[in-house]
């Protein structure tokens, strides 16, 4: 790769490491694997187009490395941060046609790396500065050239909601199409029945959250068919279906007088924040973890259809960002579980809802093994 070739050895070693991690194996989008979205030799063509890209990728590294270790950002981290300021501000002096690909990718690099060392505040101002560049600079074909960007810009205003508990802010009227109820998918409309009997949602709220319940679980459907018959599915139909659920269960905060919809809701957005991931450690989504848990721990369960419901809400919560050993826990699991019944079991109930068979199979078996043990051991609850 010669376009590293001014690039110091320790910037250049783990930017090796990181293109293999995100690029090659498709770890921090897992679900990539079936999207029609360029592929890694793309990746290094317009690394060499542009020396933003070079610079966002070399601080995307740094920072992912510091995360995998961590601590806070590095003097290298810090470096590389410096240079791709200084290369924005030249850009943004003159921002046109041939140059506004790269803005945009500079500005979604800024924004990522302050969402993972939690600085919401210019994570924020990121945003909202990519906002302004797409109204203004007729981002909107840079974006349906590279939906890739677009899902990550929307993957970015989703981390910081669930992160500080604000609606996002992501929303150009030359992009986004407006807000709508109706159904996503013209075949997601039919109401699955673990759903009916699970949930005494209030009639005003309730085609809301079962008209989103049900496009989610189509679309993470059509997910897995894909998956399964080794085909991609079309991009343009992903990104606008994630942004579309994405919005309106964000939206639904505060609607859900029911527990267990709620449960179901807080559920969803774990489910959303699994399409990516970092190595090691899970991200730190703090208003959903603290959310989710009070929901988790006081919801009351009337029927054996709610049990199941929130049994899911729990596993994924667990997959997204919970850890198994956390004290509170044991409690709710026996509550959810109810009678003995082995991995086979429980993932035909998962699979049920809403579930991404390559995603969630995996952590899921492991944690669901784990705390069945913990159960059957003597003293251990």
């Amino acid at each position: 790769m010669s376009f590293l070739n001014g690039v110091d050895k320790r910037s250049r070693d783990i930017m090796c490491k990181y293109m293999t991690y995100s690029v090659s194996a498709n770890l921090l989008y897992p679900v990539e694997r079936c999207l029609n979205f360029y592929r890694a030799v793309d990746y290094l063509e317009i690394m060499c187009l542009d020396e933003s890209f070079l610079l966002s990728s070399l601080l995307s590294a740094c920072c992912m490395n510091d995360y995998v270790m961590g601590q806070s950002p590095s003097a290298l981290t810090i470096r590389h941060l410096r240079k791709l300021l200084m290369r924005l501000n030249s850009q943004l002096s003159n921002v046109n046609s041939k140059n506004i690909w790269a803005v945009i990718f500079t500005v979604l690099t800024l924004g990522n790396v302050a969402s993972v060392f939690s600085d919401y505040n210019a994570a924020t101002m990121h945003i909202q500065g990519l906002e302004r560049i797409v109204e203004l600079h007729c981002g909107k074909e840079y974006l349906r050239e590279y939906p890739k960007f677009h899902f990550k810009i929307d993957r970015l205003d989703l981390s910081r909601s669930v992160s500080i508990g604000k609606r996002p802010l992501f929303r150009p009227h030359s992009v986004v199409p407006e807000f709508s109820w109706r159904p996503f998918f013209a075949g997601s409309n039919p109401l699955p029945a673990h759903l009916t009997s699970a949930l005494s949602t209030p009639m005003d709220t309730f085609p809301k959250f079962t008209v989103v319940y049900n496009d989610l679980r189509h679309l993470t459907n059509l997910i897995n068919d894909h998956i399964a018959a080794g085909t991609l599915m079309s991009t343009e139909m992903f990104h606008s279906a994630i942004h579309s659920i994405q919005s309106r269960i964000i939206y639904l905060e505060g609607m859900m007088e029911d527990g267990v919809a709620e449960c179901l809701r807080l559920g969803m957005l774990a489910c959303l924040t699994t399409t990516f991931r970092l190595p090691g450690r899970k991200m730190e989504y703090t208003y959903l973890k603290e959310r989710l848990r009070d929901m988790l721990q006081g919801v009351r369960i009337p029927s054996l259809g709610a049990q199941r419901m929130v049994f899911w809400a729990l596993m994924m919560g667990i997959v997204a960002v919970f850890e198994a050993d956390e004290q509170w826990i044991p409690h709710v699991w026996s509550r959810v579980v109810g009678e003995r019944m082995n991995w086979e079991e429980a993932r035909k109930r998962l699979r049920n809802g809403i579930w991404i068979t390559c995603v969630h199979d995996a952590p899921a078996e492991q944690v669901f093994l784990k705390l069945e043990l913990r159960r059957m051991e003597v003293g251990k609850w």
